[in-house]
């Protein structure tokens, strides 16, 4: 008769808990395997940790779809044929989720239970996309000149002209051509702001229109004040003219647009006496060499025009109180700061050409200062 084999012992199932809505139930913790055994470690608790609120079946499918398509959720405290496979659902699924996921105590810490190994997984989030830079901070001659002129000429100013004068003089002041760029000062396009930057056709010095980014000309009929042109009887490396607006409110809005349009913005004075208008030009070419008299100097005495089709004059043969045209573009250029950076930007109105209108009155200079001379003195 062989031997009696001792039969093993038997284990007991664990008594099954029953749920009802009085009773406590403890939580249950879901143990996500990892991959690699070692990977398996006590994260600290975080708002991305996922744990259960309740053990009711709603919360463990929550968080069952947190993980990826092909993870398993399992609880140590049932039985291995209670085990079940989720496949991540949905963005939504898991937004859910992390709102029931908000609930666990927030006094749990993952350190005091050592038997416990989970997996940390973050909740899908977006990446956030880069700003593209902030445009109303742009500059533009609407926010830096809101209001408009209220006079382009005062009477006292062309009171010397002729009527017919008078008139193209008013003409010009208030000229508008969007096709060609071309606008009498104070009547500026409010958009107007500086060009882009571009590596064969660079804009951003030059004040140009919103849409195509093409420079503006600008027109300012003044009488003149002061010119510069010679240094020692030779061209000088650059060259200025000076002119009396046709208005003192034209004078102060040259003055904004200069002080608004430079980096940082300069003080608009207080004073409100009269304002003049000064426009530069380089007459030395950039890569060196000797200064070239400026020479876009046109006879318009009987009529503006193309400039082809204009007679020219020399430029040494304006002088004070001419009444002219002078053709600009506004421009800003680099100065260095106080530790020596390029960080200062200077506006001003660079000289194109300058269109005569009328001859200013003769006057004697030498006849002037003879005047003041008090010819008996005898002390």
């Amino acid at each position: 008769m062989p031997p009696k084999h001792d039969l093993p012992e038997m284990k007991e199932p664990p008594a099954k808990r029953t749920r009802s809505g009085a009773s406590t139930v403890v939580p249950k913790t879901i143990i996500i395997p990892a991959a690699n055994p070692r990977q398996q470690t006590h994260a600290p608790v975080s708002p991305d940790v996922i744990m259960p609120a309740s053990p009711t079946a709603d919360t463990l499918k929550g968080n069952a779809e947190l993980s990826s398509p092909a993870m398993t959720v399992s609880s140590s405290a049932e039985d291995a044929s209670d085990e079940s496979t989720h496949t991540l659902g949905s963005i939504e699924n898991a937004d859910n989720a992390h709102s029931s996921a908000t609930n666990v105590d927030a006094g749990l810490d993952l350190a005091e239970k050592p038997n416990i190994s989970c997996a940390v997984r973050q909740l899908p989030y977006k990446i956030p996309l880069k700003e593209a830079p902030s445009t109303t901070g742009a500059m533009t001659v609407g926010a830096i000149v809101p209001t408009e002129i209220g006079c382009f000429i005062d009477d006292d100013r062309i009171s010397g002209c002729s009527e017919a004068l008078q008139n193209r003089i008013r003409a010009i002041s208030s000229y508008r051509n969007e096709h060609a760029n071309t606008y009498a000062i104070g009547h500026l396009p409010w958009t107007a702001t500086w060009g882009r930057a571009d590596p064969y056709n660079d804009r951003s010095k030059e004040l140009c229109d919103a849409i195509n980014y093409e420079r503006l000309t600008i027109w300012i009929p003044g009488h003149i004040s002061h010119v510069w042109f010679l240094k020692n009887g030779a061209p000088d490396n650059q060259c200025s003219v000076s002119v009396l607006p046709l208005s003192d409110a034209v004078g102060r809005y040259a003055d904004q647009l200069i002080c608004g349009l430079s980096t940082p913005a300069l003080t608009v004075s207080d004073d409100l006496t009269t304002v003049l208008v000064r426009a530069v030009r380089w007459q030395s070419p950039r890569n060196g060499g000797s200064c070239t008299l400026f020479n876009s100097v046109y006879d318009a005495r009987q009529i503006l025009q193309a400039k082809s089709a204009m007679r020219k004059f020399a430029a040494t043969d304006l002088k004070k109180r001419d009444l002219v045209v002078l053709e600009t573009c506004l421009i800003r250029y680099r100065q260095k700061d106080l530790g020596g950076r390029w960080s200062i930007f200077r506006a001003q109105f660079e000289l194109q050409a300058v269109y005569l209108l009328q001859d200013g009155p003769e006057i004697d200079e030498e006849r002037v200062e003879n005047e003041t001379e008090i010819t008996d003195l005898a002390l």
